[in-house]
């Protein structure tokens, strides 16, 4: 009975060995997996067609605000209105025969 107690605990301990050589043997596929993804060029391909479309994006946003400001500078050169506009409301000019009236802010 006592040697039937050691036969089963060594056997078991056998099945357990290699439970843990498999787990540890897939731990260190997985590892190498993930380094070979990331060197072969796959993660930095992946990570440069984010790049260039973040990229892309910002350049279409400036190219708006380029076109905005262009339109502004046209019209500031061919209307003199505008920049009479541009006076009055930056830096608070007014002409000879008016006056200016500044409300407080509650």
């Amino acid at each position: 009975m006592i040697v039937d107690t050691l036969v089963s605990s060594r056997k078991a301990r056998r099945r357990s060995r290699p439970k843990k050589k498999v787990l540890e043997f897939r731990l260190i596929l997985l590892i190498l997996l993930v380094i070979v993804f990331f060197l072969s060029g796959i993660g930095l391909h992946l990570y440069l067609r984010h790049r260039a479309q973040k990229l892309t994006l910002q350049k279409e946003d400036l190219l708006l605000t380029n076109e905005i400001l262009s339109k502004k500078i046209a019209r500031l050169k061919s209307d003199p209105l505008a920049y009479e506009d541009v006076a009055r409301q930056k830096y608070g000019l007014i002409k000879a025969d008016e006056r200016l009236i500044i409300f407080e802010k509650k």
